[in-house]
């Protein structure tokens, strides 16, 4: 059976209508996940992050699930040891009860993990 190469584009967009909540969930979260599904398709794809999202390179051109994006702003996350190794936790449980520690014991969140509060309903 031969090998068709999609584009990333056409990858992307297909990934997009599985689910109406793809989109929303690779940007709120699921963005590393996003990359290592890329990392799969396309083996030299490299992340690259920003203060709280993650966006793929492959062959010199950077993609989020909306499809090709600019870098302007992110650095290579593989500079960053440890921010790296903490991204397979964006997402899930674990993230959530970690940051929910921190909350709880006043602790400051790192700028990645830091999530919009919003101040309760007043009538």
């Amino acid at each position: 059976m031969p090998i068709t190469k999609t584009s990333v584009t056409a990858f992307l967009s297909m990934l997009r209508a599985l689910h109406p909540d793809l989109e929303w969930q690779c940007l709120h979260g699921s963005c590393f996940r996003l990359y290592l599904l890329l990392k799969e398709v396309w083996p030299n794809a490299e992340p690259w992050c920003n203060i709280d999202h993650v966006i793929t390179e492959i062959d010199g051109l950077f993609y989020d699930i909306r499809g090709e994006v600019s870098a302007d702003g992110y650095f290579k996350m593989k500079d960053d040891a440890l921010l790296f190794n903490r991204a397979y936790h964006w997402g899930t449980p674990i993230q959530d009860r970690m940051s929910q520690e921190r909350s709880h014991t006043s602790e400051a969140l790192p700028p990645h993990e830091r999530k919009l509060r919003r101040a309760p309903n007043v009538d």
